[in-house]
């Protein structure tokens, strides 16, 4: 009935086709003409018995051994997947949908021996490679057990020796380097991981990026420029507003540099000359004591320095997100960098500027 197939995988689709009753299916094209008739019959609910029997017979073919794709482990996995979602959408009292999720684990959990990980990590020439070849298997695998196997293995390549040596001293500017670490840990924090296993691939990731500020001593040359000091600040803060450091301890290391030179007594002198309130704006609750020219009137005193002069504000009824706060600084001081300035500076100090919260401010 079935006819000629490839492999096992081929097998499992066609009689997938027909239990969900689609005689027109692409999996049954190649099908003899009795598949496509009885999947029509299955389709009119007037085979019962058979309609169970092809039930038995998926799940049989579920369980065994045998590999759907022999030839590819990656097609292999992405079949696997592909006939979940078909099997459990179309699941009924002949295919109890726990017996499918079943069958699906165990079958992941055989595709993340050693040999099989091996043989789809082949033809992967770099670290980065292999780790994003890694996180396409996440995609695919059922099964929080797997899902826990997998990240360990992940966090092995993170670690490893030739995935720092590529980092710390591959090719390539640094800042793109540390652009990928980022990308890959915003993968890791995207997958299905369990939580205690996604903290440990965010952290390892972290440590990555810490590894290679240490070798290439990024934060210090930018510290150490000649450039003036709030420019200096700001480009640290970029490093983060731009998405190129890993989140973790690389972060606040960089905003507390960041800080520490806008309370040094350059970036003092810097934000009180001429233009320097557009690059820094100090906010009002801060405790730091900012030079500002003497405010007119008493009523004026809580207005920012800005040539806009608008307060900010935020209705308390309805919190602001980090995204819209941002948004509202930069109304008031004249590009991102100054207004993201503004925020670290005023979190850092644990004060909300004008009202907003200190939540939206960390968002």
């Amino acid at each position: 009935m079935l006819g000629d197939t490839v492999d096992l995988g081929d097998e499992v689709l066609r009689l997938t086709g027909i239990y969900e009753g689609a005689p027109d299916s692409p999996d049954l094209s190649r099908a003899p003409e009795t598949a496509r008739r009885l999947a029509s019959q299955i389709k009119a609910a007037s085979l019962p018995a058979a309609h169970n029997e092809l039930a038995q017979q998926i799940l049989e073919k579920l369980r065994a051994p045998k590999r759907f794709r022999p030839r590819s482990v990656m097609a292999e996995i992405e079949l696997a997947r592909k006939l979940a979602q078909r099997l459990i959408v179309s699941a009924g009292e002949n295919l109890n949908p726990e017996a499918l999720v079943d069958a699906f684990t165990h079958r992941s959990a055989r595709l993340l021996q050693p040999d099989a990980i091996e043989e789809a990590l082949s033809g992967a020439h770099t670290p980065v490679d292999q780790i994003e070849r890694l996180f396409a298997m996440e995609d695919h695998l059922v099964g929080e057990e797997n899902k826990k196997k997998l990240a360990s293995y992940i966090r092995a390549k993170v670690t490893a020796n030739t995935t720092v040596s590529y980092f710390v001293r591959g090719s390539g500017q640094p800042l793109e380097r540390l652009s990928r670490v980022t990308s890959l840990q915003a993968r890791a924090k995207k997958g299905g991981f369990p939580k205690t296993d996604k903290q440990e691939l965010v952290d390892a990731f972290d440590s990555l990026g810490l590894a290679i500020l240490d070798a290439t001593k990024v934060m210090d040359r930018v510290a150490g420029s000649q450039a003036p000091v709030l420019d200096r600040a700001a480009a640290l803060l970029k490093l983060s507003t731009t998405g190129v450091l890993p989140e973790g301890d690389a972060g606040p290391m960089r905003e507390l540099r960041a800080v520490r030179m806008m309370e040094s007594d350059e970036a003092r002198v810097a934000a009180a000359s001429p233009g320097g309130e557009a690059r820094c704006w100090p906010c009002n609750s801060c405790s730091l004591s900012w030079p500002r020219r003497k405010p007119r009137a008493r009523r004026r005193a809580t207005r920012p320095p800005s040539a806009a002069g608008r307060r900010l504000s935020v209705d308390r009824d309805r919190p602001a997100s980090g995204v819209g706060v941002l948004a509202q600084l930069v109304q008031i001081v004249p590009g991102i960098d100054a207004a993201v300035m503004a925020v670290v500076k005023a979190q850092a100090h644990g004060v909300a500027p004008h009202g907003i919260r200190r939540s939206d401010l960390h968002a």
